[in-house]
């Protein structure tokens, strides 16, 4: 079965697993000290943010049938540097980041509010959240992506 180059490199990134604890090393503790709802072993916590809204996903991508994609939408765009994907592995209890590098912010000058969207998250991937990434190297963790 032959993979094209694009899905590839999707597969790479999906397997490069970065814990939330490298991720609060990296942009700072804010990541791995915010409030997480108590959920089931089986269930995607909970974590409530700021600055994201609306984190959520559609089963059917343009970048093909295995994927879906991610929506979300920010309150204000003051001080972020971008956004990080982040699949939660119910296994591990473990974070892993699926984008290789930072998504950048579109409206981070004006601090206006901004629409985005991933088109390239595995479909049975369940647990997706949306990590933000300030300026000042912390970082926000939202979501689970509920299904649109």
């Amino acid at each position: 079965m032959d993979v094209h180059p694009e899905e590839e490199e999707i597969i790479t990134m999906v397997k490069m697993r970065v814990t939330v604890l490298a991720l609060s090393l990296v942009f700072g503790s804010r990541a791995a000290s915010q409030p997480v709802v108590a959920a089931p072993q089986d269930a995607c916590p909970a974590i409530n943010c700021t600055d994201v809204v609306n984190v959520v996903y559609d089963p059917f991508s343009t970048y093909g049938n295995n994927f879906k994609t991610l929506y979300w939408t920010t309150v204000s765009e003051t001080n972020l540097a971008g956004f990080n994907i982040l699949i939660f592995d119910r296994g591990s209890r473990t974070f892993s980041q699926l984008n290789g590098s930072l998504i950048p912010c579109e409206v981070c000058t004006t601090g206006g509010s901004g629409a985005y969207s991933y088109v390239a998250i595995p479909k049975n991937a369940s647990c997706v959240y949306v990590q933000v990434v300030y300026q000042s190297a912390s970082a926000e963790t939202c979501g689970p992506a509920l299904k649109r």
